[in-house]
């Protein structure tokens, strides 16, 4: 039964390898890469192209940095399986959750 849990523990993906990919809501996508950079954008429009986050996934905490000082977002995730995302702000009272569908 250890073996098994061993096993089982290490084949378990971690969050930083989950998140790599592009997902979406109803208009609006990230697009998360390994090199620990993303892009976003609304529809076909990309509006930040290769800018840093980082993941704490014991805190299961995601920010996302800009150019601007007072723009970086910090977000409280989790997944649900293996195709949703779902973020909220951490700095906001609202705690609801803005689901993202994994696209590619």
């Amino acid at each position: 039964m250890l073996c098994i849990s061993a096993f089982m523990y290490g084949c378990k993906k971690k969050d930083e390898d989950i998140i790599i990919g592009k997902w979406q809501s109803d208009r609006d996508w990230f697009e998360y890469k390994k090199d620990k950079t993303y892009s976003s954008g609304k529809d076909d429009m990309k509006m930040v192209d290769n800018f840093k986050y980082t993941m704490d996934d014991e805190k299961k905490e995601l920010n996302m940095y800009t150019d601007m000082k007072s723009k970086t977002f910090y977000l409280r995730y989790e997944f649900k399986g293996n195709d949703t995302l779902a973020v909220r702000n951490v700095m906001s009272t609202d705690t609801t959750m803005i689901h993202f569908i994994r696209v590619k």
